[in-house]
């Protein structure tokens, strides 16, 4: 038995319907058309057929994917919902009790698309001063390369101690982005040169950047 996909096979099924509609051909691809336009996945059974329900919520950002900063990106009428920011999945606390959602949680996170996602739905404003960050460093193009910060360790973990240093910068994809670097590191050139794995000496910012 193989199941039928429905609405997410839309695709290549509305490339035989358009021949069916306009030729008279493809005949077959008629039943999985209109499944295509009601259904979500569908498993036929000789004497019975299971069908899923499409979302009644899908909500995209300007490329297309998974997004939306005030609900779930996708709801059905169940209950189940799944939330996404710019295309990476997120707990829906973020979205629904925003308060939960600190500076200390985004940087605890070891995805890095959902720290990335949690420091922009938070809001560098709302990081640095949640973070007390001091900015130790300033790249000469600027944001481009980047600030590095310093940051107690107590501001992310009450029982931490000392301090660890951030490099925030501008990133052509993911817009302002950062990530913990070295003690050792001193300024946001050297902390560039070592996410990249390079000697500092040798390591120029890309010229073009995606």
């Amino acid at each position: 038995m193989r199941s039928v996909y429905g609405s997410h096979e839309a695709s290549w099924v509305g490339f035989y319907d358009f021949f069916r509609r306009h030729f008279g051909l493809a005949e077959k691809a008629s039943g999985l058309a209109e499944v295509t336009q009601t259904c979500g996945w569908v498993w036929p059974f000789s004497s019975a057929v299971i069908i899923t329900d499409r979302p009644s919520v899908i909500a995209f950002d300007g490329e297309k994917r998974l997004h939306c900063g005030t609900g779930p990106a996708i709801k059905y009428r169940d209950g189940f919902a799944v939330y996404a920011w710019h295309g990476t999945r997120i707990p829906a606390e973020w979205i629904d009790a925003p308060d939960t959602l600190t500076a200390s949680v985004a940087l605890s996170q070891t995805n890095t698309d959902q720290r990335v996602a949690a420091i922009q739905i938070l809001g560098w404003a709302k990081m640095v001063d949640q973070l007390d960050a001091k900015i130790i460093n300033r790249h000469p193009e600027g944001l481009l390369g980047g600030e590095l910060l310093a940051v107690k360790k107590s501001n992310i973990s009450p029982s931490a101690r000392g301090t660890m240093k951030i490099l925030r910068a501008e990133c052509p994809r993911n817009g302002v982005i950062a990530f913990r670097v070295p003690d050792e590191i001193t300024t946001a050139h050297d902390a560039q040169a070592w996410k990249a794995g390079l000697p500092a000496n040798i390591y120029k910012l890309p010229a073009i950047r995606t």
